[in-house]
């Protein structure tokens, strides 16, 4: 998660003295019982309190105020974590455009350090979202990364007690030693640093050259990562000791989902050589390529989940009581269980990387993420599609039929562009606005599945089912081609909001056997 902007002492005494704005007091109220309150009732009260405070917020839209900038990156925190992606979408924009009319961008004399830092820590929320979503795709960006001329947060204790900062910029490549900065200020620097390699990899994409060609920009980049590593600070490096004192501290989650976020920019960096996922160069420019650079490629990527296997199932056995991870952990084993699925040929029969080893882990893993699921309402469905992988590996798999040609020629027109996604947004907004038409409202009032439960014998099961998963994809994929209306061979098909795809959907992919 995003550092918290709120300061804890000042809400609580804004609120005593009557002067805490009406609206983000809902905010906080609403957040509270979304995230706490585990009947299917609290968190249809929730978005309905959420949906009248976005009401009154757009009504006043042209206000450039801090409260209503809060309150905006209240509503599109929570829209993101309840998956309400496409208003997350429209609100992150107008949280960027507002926080950059009032230069909040920039650093400003300020007596208050903590009003200093609050206002760092609001405009480093948007940012952090628009590195999620707009995936390295320049054309969906709002917070461009060289227009960021504010300080990176400091630490939460420093925060906490009103401290003056002494965090660096996002664009030095070493830290001060004696700069009051955690997990978080490190994260917004790689995020930047990822948004780099993803714009390279969906350049060569789009290009369809062999990715040889731009060799050196792909070791410059490994530079970074490289550099970035070297230089974090001595408690926050990856080390068995380190992992066990930081896994059962408070810092865990952010500690983790660095070194996540590091191993994952890594498998982003090279993937485009591992053929049958979304990023994978073209079959042309693959043939062009010479073996030994595809060879090289596939063996970093295929190392690097190798390691994610193990610093999950490592954290698995710590057995610790505090969240691991972040908004990433569960698009992270999704991915790695692809990366592996689709090079068998790098998996030995025996040993400790072997395909029941390796199932064992991510089984870990699973486990691991299920808590995330209260958090993050999409994660649930990340997992599903991450168990059917895993208990896929090792097995041979059948191509499933193609689409109707007017989907395919839409899925064509957004690889060059955008780099199509797993779930269409547009099928999603359709069917969002004919729930809104026929007034039928969320899908927690109907009964229908929003939370789920955790493992049971080592599998997901759904809260309001029986069921035991996965559900087969084909079914779903099929689905969602129904729900596409006529005429949409015109409109290119992206979803920067799905952050499960990330571009690692194989659309032949279908397990006949499961």
């Amino acid at each position: 998660m995003a550092p918290v902007f709120l300061h804890k002492p000042s809400i609580l005494l804004e609120w005593s003295k009557g002067d805490l704005d009406i609206n983000l007091l809902k905010c906080i109220v609403a957040f509270g019982m979304f995230m706490k309150d585990s009947r299917p009732d609290g968190r249809v009260t929730a978005r309905a309190m959420m949906q009248e405070v976005q009401d009154d917020t757009l009504r006043k839209i042209g206000r450039q105020t801090l409260a209503h900038l809060r309150v905006l990156v209240m509503l599109l925190r929570f829209r993101f974590q309840a998956g309400q992606f496409p208003d997350a979408w429209s609100l992150l924009a107008l949280a960027a455009r507002s926080a950059f009319t009032m230069r909040l961008n920039y650093e400003h004399s300020n007596p208050d350090p903590l009003v200093q830092e609050s206002n760092r820590r609001l405009v480093w929320a948007i940012y952090q979202l628009d590195r999620l979503y707009s995936g390295g795709m320049e054309d969906l960006a709002v917070i461009p990364v060289e227009r960021m001329h504010i300080r990176l947060p400091c630490d939460e204790r420093s925060f906490e007690m009103g401290m003056g900062s002494k965090a660096g910029f996002l664009d030095e490549t070493s830290m001060d030693p004696s700069a009051n900065v955690d997990a978080h200020s490190f994260k917004l620097r790689l995020l930047a640093i990822r948004d780099r390699i993803l714009r390279y990899t969906k350049s060569v994409r789009r290009k369809g050259d062999s990715p040889a060609g731009s060799r050196s920009a792909m070791e410059a980049l490994q530079a970074e990562l490289n550099t970035f590593e070297r230089t974090l600070p001595a408690e926050l490096k990856l080390t068995s000791q380190r992992l066990v004192f930081m896994g059962h501290s408070r810092e865990a989650g952010p500690y983790v989902g660095l070194h996540t976020l590091w191993m994952m920019c890594h498998c982003d960096l090279y993937r485009f050589c591992v053929p049958g996922i979304r990023e994978s160069v073209s079959k042309d420019a693959l043939a062009l390529t010479p073996p030994n650079f595809i060879e090289y490629c596939q063996h970093a990527c295929f190392s690097t989940a190798i390691r994610l296997c193990g610093l999950w199932s490592d954290l698995y056995h710590l057995e610790s009581s505090e969240y691991f991870g972040d908004e990433l952990l569960a698009v992270s084993i999704y991915q790695v269980a692809q990366i592996l699925h689709h090079l068998p040929h790098l998996i030995p029969e025996d040993g400790e990387d072997s395909v029941l080893s390796l199932k064992k882990r991510l089984i870990e893993a699973l486990q691991l993420a299920v808590p995330l699921g209260r958090v993050y309402t999409s994660a649930m469905n990340c997992l599903k599609d991450s168990e059917r992988l895993i208990d896929a590996l090792g097995r041979a798999s059948v191509t499933q039929s193609s689409p109707d040609s007017s989907v395919s020629a839409a899925i064509e027109t957004a690889e060059r562009e955008h780099l199509a996604s797993k779930h269409s947004v547009l099928p999603h907004l359709y069917r969002d606005q004919n729930i809104v038409d026929r007034g039928t409202g969320h899908p927690e009032a109907k009964g229908q599945r929003s939370n789920m439960l955790p493992p049971n014998n080592g599998r997901i099961t759904s809260s309001n089912t029986n069921a035991t998963l996965p559900v087969s994809q084909s079914d779903h994929e099929r689905r969602e081609y129904q729900e596409m209306e006529p005429g949409f061979s015109d409109m290119f098909l992206f979803d920067p909001f799905n952050m499960q795809l990330n571009g690692y959907y194989d659309p032949e992919l279908d397990f006949s056997f499961m």
